[in-house]
């Protein structure tokens, strides 16, 4: 059966190139990722940062024997397992950048000769891997450290305790292979961080800046905490969402499409052009909606039918997006108010205005122009700009246009994501309707909201009971869900539930010997249930 790869993180970097479809802006952002400037890479889930940062390192290390540029790819989806002491979560970020580096530099062959990290080994070893066990070991019990008692000061080795060192070992280690500079490529830098973590990192992301190295960090919208880093000061930051004006869109969307299925799979969705766009504009430069939302009105990539498209339309946009916003205020407690009045805020205020500008009469001047635009003024409450950014997270809208200026007032105009403006509507041939909304679309009709709008007053009222700080995953929560959402048989539910492992954390804490004790239960079913039981903590964290 056809299906569609949705994660870049599943893509070997050989087949980055098969899935990736080159654009204007996307190839700027590429370029500026292979650059040696300080920068963050911002947007919303499913629009490509991973893709992006995984071509320019593809790129880098086709021309490293020319440029002796290298990049190293990272991925934090572990942290907020990490004991949240400082000193422990920054030796675990020093020891996945190392244990990164390490690989990076053996994959290249340039260990092969030159024992680079002799030094941090404390003696002379030609054995590099000894070094990367060491580091991997050190990992795991951080990442362990959310057990109480579980890690130990004494098994930490100092290589990963001083920002100056790590950064002389760099200088070393550009110096003994030739190399201009190393360039960090952090993905989902903190999307699974907590926020007093992300502070942490982003401390650590200012400190490392330095002649040989260069830190790039994808990042989300609305759920990251800076800290001291200033991001308009520190950094250059581009973002990666798409533009549906563009004269190209559809053409690169479809290539989107095209590489991920067969030529007879790609003909059956094709031929039904107008249906095809629909979804393609409703997904507003997202390719994980699109594919997902595509892949549910086609059943499965068998047939693209408009009744089908139509219930996919109204279910996927009114209903699943919206679902996945709102447990936003689940996972990350300290926003629930926030996202709650967010919805609130675009259902019953912007789509409304939206739906009667346009719907507005024949006779009005420029009646067939459509819009799914808002502006808020700069200076609107900080708390609405906090909500705005985790619609942004959510795809529900995107940032079009900082700095809009209109009649002597300074705004951000933001887009509605297109295939919610429809679904929102009572149109029942949805697909018509955002080809309609599509080829009439102004970016000069707008709603707008100022700094005092009357539409804020609800969310100033909830100030006082919202502390930011306190946000992102709550852990405990996560740990205390019930065994009953793993996918095994329900007999080793009730099985492993008799021996009292009733909970997620009973099963992280306990050993697979221990779960060997329930009936049916050998060593490889016990490894099984405890596997999965971390990665349920895991995807729930990556989201």
């Amino acid at each position: 059966m056809i299906s569609f790869t949705l994660r870049t993180e599943d893509l070997s970097i050989e087949e980055i190139s098969k899935f990736y479809v080159d654009t204007k802006h996307d190839r700027e952002n590429i370029e500026f990722l292979k650059s040696n400037v300080t920068g963050l890479l911002i947007g919303s889930r499913g629009t490509g940062k991973t893709m992006l940062l995984k071509v320019a390192e593809k790129e880098l290390l086709e021309n490293f024997e020319t440029n002796k540029i290298l990049p190293v790819f990272i991925s934090f989806s572990s942290a907020a397992l990490v004991n949240n002491k400082e000193e422990k979560f920054k030796k675990w970020m020093l020891s996945k950048i190392l244990f990164a580096l390490q690989g990076q530099l053996k994959e290249l062959g340039l260990l092969k000769t030159k024992n680079i990290f002799s030094l941090l080994l404390g003696k002379e070893s030609e054995e590099t891997d000894e070094l990367a066990i060491k580091i991997n070991q050190l990992i795991e019990k951080l990442e362990k450290s959310w057990k109480k008692g579980v890690f130990d000061d004494e098994s930490t080795t100092p290589f990963v305790d001083d920002i100056d060192y790590f950064k002389q070992l760099i200088h070393s280690i550009c110096d003994e292979l030739n190399m201009k500079s190393i360039i960090f490529l952090f993905d989902e830098a903190c999307h699974n961080f907590l926020p007093k973590q992300q502070r942490e990192f982003f401390t650590l992301f200012r400190d490392l800046r330095d002649s040989k190295i260069c830190c790039k960090a994808a990042v989300y919208p609305g759920i990251t905490s800076y800290g001291t880093f200033e991001v308009f000061h520190d950094s250059i930051v581009k973002r990666v969402e798409k533009d549906i004006l563009a004269e190209d869109y559809v053409e690169k969307m479809r290539d989107i499409i095209e590489r991920q299925v067969d030529n007879r799979t790609y003909n059956i969705l094709s031929q039904n052009g107008e249906l095809l766009d629909s979804l393609i504009f409703a997904a507003t430069g997202n390719p994980r909606v699109l594919l997902k939302s595509i892949y549910e009105a086609s059943e499965k990539l068998t047939s693209l039918k408009k009744a089908n498209v139509n219930s996919t339309l109204k279910d996927f946009y009114r209903t699943q997006m919206w679902n996945e916003y709102t447990k936003l205020g689940e996972k990350f407690k300290a926003y629930k108010e926030i996202v709650d009045w967010g919805r609130e805020f675009i259902e019953d205020k912007v789509l409304v205005e939206t739906q009667n500008k346009n719907a507005r009469s024949e006779n009005e001047e420029d009646y067939d122009k459509q819009t799914i635009y808002f502006i808020i003024h700069k200076d609107a409450p900080e708390l609405v700009k906090k909500a705005i950014s985790i619609l942004e997270y959510a795809g529900i809208v995107v940032l079009h246009t900082e700095g809009y200026k209109i009649r002597g007032n300074v705004y951000n105009r933001y887009q509605i994501n297109m295939g919610i403006v429809a679904a929102s509507t009572s149109e029942l041939d949805l697909s018509s309707y955002i080809n309609k909304l599509r080829k009439g679309l102004s970016i000069k009709i707008v709603t707008e909201y100022g700094a005092n709008s009357v539409a804020f007053k609800e969310l100033e009222q909830i100030k006082n009971n919202i502390n930011l700080d306190d946000g992102g995953i709550d852990l405990l929560a996560l740990l205390n869900k019930p065994i009953d959402i793993l996918d095994i048989y329900e007999y080793q539910k009730n099985e492993i539930k008799k021996k009292g492992f009733c909970k997620l954390i009973d099963i992280l804490n306990a050993s697979e010997s221990d779960l060997q004790r329930a009936y049916l239960i050998g060593p490889v079913r016990a490894r099984n249930i405890y596997n999965l039981s971390m990665n349920a903590v895991l995807e729930y964290i990556i989201g």
